[in-house]
């Protein structure tokens, strides 16, 4: 009787052990994740726990070194922060990732191996535009938006984001004729950084009453102050709730730059805390790569799915996935390595230097090789 009362006790402890996959969500889609993680638990009988947090690879840093025991299973985080946090993860695996594309897979993979889940992705570099206010034209150059935004009566001209970092890298990357190899080699004294800030300087001369920061660009078009506006496909469905009649300008050839604009992939992905990789997250990482799953959530949201499939169908779904079906194909993930930190820093180092008035190419590179050599 002892016996068998002790193996009903160690079958309790191990079932306490399981119930449930906590999860820490982030970014747009809370209530439709819920949903998901619901209907994972009907077909498993899996509970899945999810907590909203906000800076999800910040919180994850902090827990980590406080105490592993306070990790979640499954964190979603941005693929750019991946090197913030890689040594809190384990490498992920599975035939379940053959379903998904070989960019999704690139956006979360270091040093041969995949450490996420790719899960959506947003693009960094659509450009809007307000179908009540401006009319544009099927097929523009970029440089034909600067022109017809500030021939259109309004306010403020073509609303691109040329001081952000973020951005910068879609310029640059158009410039270097799509190509981005961020490494020791790596340098700002290259033909496509010059050709990158002498644009960026004509652009600065060229474009009416241009807001230096994103949200101020943001407000500007939902204000109605300008008709184009260049932004992250994560706004098409705040812009829709706010019932702005926006549509998607086809992706624009850079005439100076001889190329197709090259937006950001802007991957989510779950990343899995060391230790946490369960038999039961594993199942849930499965259900979580299915064209079902990653379609129900994308098409609802106004999302990208890394399902190969998912994708493909989508594409169809709307005018508006099919044109980001379009920028992707010119788009690529943004940069996983060691640098991507320092890089980032030392074109935020250099584009200050620009907001300043410095219109001096060798100074501002100066200033961004000084920073990225530090880390090098």
């Amino acid at each position: 009787m002892k016996k068998l009362l002790t193996v009903a006790a160690l079958f309790l402890i191990v079932a306490f052990s399981f119930s449930a996959i906590k999860v820490w969500f982030s970014w747009e889609g809370e209530d439709l994740f819920r949903s998901l993680a619901e209907e994972f638990e009907k077909e498993t009988g899996i509970k899945v726990e999810v907590s909203y947090v906000r800076e999800t690879e910040k919180k994850l840093m902090t827990t980590a070194r406080a105490s592993s025991k306070f990790l979640p299973d499954l964190v979603l985080i941005k693929s750019d922060n991946l090197m913030s946090v890689i040594d809190y993860l384990q490498p992920v695996s599975g035939d379940y990732l053959l379903r998904l594309s070989d960019k999704s897979k690139e956006a979360f993979t270091y040093e041969g191996r995949v450490y996420a889940l790719p899960f959506y992705f947003d693009v960094g570099g659509v450009i809007l535009y307000n179908k009540d206010i401006i009319n544009i034209p099927a097929n523009p150059t970029f440089e034909e938006l600067v022109e017809i935004a500030n021939n259109a009566g309004l306010k403020r001209g073509f609303l691109v984001p040329i001081y952000g970092t973020y951005f910068y890298l879609v310029f640059y990357r158009t410039f270097n004729h799509n190509r981005f190899v961020l490494d020791k080699n790596f340098t700002f004294k290259d033909e496509a950084t010059r050709k990158t800030l002498n644009f960026y300087i004509k652009l600065f001369h060229e474009i009416k009453n241009l807001p230096l920061d994103r949200k101020g660009l943001t407000s500007a078009f939902m204000r109605g102050e300008s008709g184009i506006v260049m932004i992250g496909s994560f706004m098409i469905p705040v812009m829709k709730e706010k019932n702005i009649n926006v549509d998607i300008v086809d992706v624009p050839y850079i005439e100076t730059a001889g190329e197709y604009l090259s937006a950001n992939l802007d991957y989510k992905g779950f990343v899995v805390p060391r230790g946490k990789l369960s038999e039961e997250v594993k199942k849930f990482l499965e259900f979580l790569s299915r064209e079902s799953i990653q379609e129900e959530f994308c098409r609802k949201m106004y999302k990208f799915p890394s399902n190969k499939v998912a994708f493909e169908t989508l594409k169809s779904y709307d005018k508006m996935f099919e044109k980001i079906y379009e920028y992707s194909k010119y788009a690529r993930p943004l940069p996983v390595t060691k640098l991507t930190a320092p890089f980032y820093e030392a074109v935020r180092t250099m584009l200050s230097g620009l907001t300043s008035g410095e219109e001096n190419i060798e100074k501002l590179t100066d200033a961004a090789e000084k920073v990225i050599n530090q880390w090098r």
